[in-house]
């Protein structure tokens, strides 16, 4: 049996994983690595992630697995990947995802590609998915730009019954909410990541009020994160339509108290009537900083 730290070869991971051929290694997160693959039957392309033993020895893991491996309605969604088949080998965990097509959120926010057009329709379909997370009681928890691919939501490491509560800190630090910090996650914390990541699409940064897992462990740390206001501020010089309604999207939407944020399918409605506005003045590319330009 191979050691956390030693990585599944290629060739011993089609040799394990037979129906598979493993196209080449895409990276490793905190849980594994992630293969992108095809079917050898048909040619489909699917993602392959291989857990470390240290992450499937984690109490609730294995309740993870198999909610993952079960057929449900959840996963028929057009915002998520299916998962196809998941198991163990070399004595490892693995999941096999349907593969995401389309640039990801995070590449587009980084080139500054973005437009008004793409990012009302990507929102929308992140929100819609979210709700319909929240109708089944589930988190999705790890929220990211990373995370966004296509008009798909992946990643479903962080994922729990909602609400949920743990002794580690799981999530994209730079997105996370002050919840997160002593291992709370509830519906209204994947509002705050989305919001998070709006508010870095169009201004090219982060607002003040993110929090900060890697310094949970400095004195009085988690109080300060807990209690810290909400102050969201909008670039004075962002040419937006209706700077009101935008302050009000990101203030309501990243409240510090998760019970008292929008919820997802109210952000939907006040992020499209927003877009709408800017669409309709003829502001079509988004510029991070500035706001946005006519095209």
């Amino acid at each position: 049996m191979r050691t956390v730290e030693e990585p599944t070869g290629i060739s011993r991971l089609e040799t394990e994983l037979v129906k598979y051929h493993i196209v080449r290694r895409i990276g490793r997160g905190g849980f594994g690595e992630v293969y992108r693959a095809k079917k050898r039957e048909t040619g489909q392309p699917v993602a392959i992630k291989v857990y470390d033993g240290k992450s499937s020895q984690e109490a609730g893991f294995e309740e993870f697995m198999q909610y993952l491996v079960f057929p449900r309605e959840i996963f028929n969604h057009p915002g998520l990947v299916r998962t196809l088949d998941a198991g163990h080998v070399d004595g490892a965990p693995y999941t096999v995802m349907e593969w995401a097509d389309g640039p990801c959120m995070e590449d587009l926010i980084k080139n500054h590609r973005l437009t008004w057009a793409h990012v009302k329709h990507t929102f929308s379909q992140l929100l819609r998915t979210l709700d319909h997370l929240n109708a089944h009681g589930i988190v999705h928890g790890d929220v990211s730009p990373a995370n966004i691919v296509g008009q798909k939501l992946v990643d479903y490491d962080a994922m729990r019954f909602d609400p949920h509560y743990s002794m580690k800190v799981i999530g994209s630090p730079g997105y996370m909410a002050p919840e997160e910090m002593v291992g709370f996650k509830t519906h209204t914390t994947d509002v705050y990541h989305a919001c998070a990541i709006l508010y870095d699409a169009l201004f090219g940064r982060l607002p003040d009020t993110i929090h900060d897992p890697t310094r949970a462990n400095e004195p009085g740390a988690i109080l300060r994160q807990l209690t810290k206001r909400t102050n969201i501020s909008i670039p004075p010089n962002a040419p937006l339509q209706d700077r009101v309604l935008w302050q009000a999207i990101f203030e309501n939407g990243m409240k510090a108290d998760p019970f008292e944020r929008l919820d997802a399918k109210s952000l939907r409605y006040a992020i499209r009537l927003a877009i709408d506005k800017e669409i309709a003045a003829g502001s079509h590319i988004i510029v991070p900083q500035y706001g946005s330009i006519a095209a």
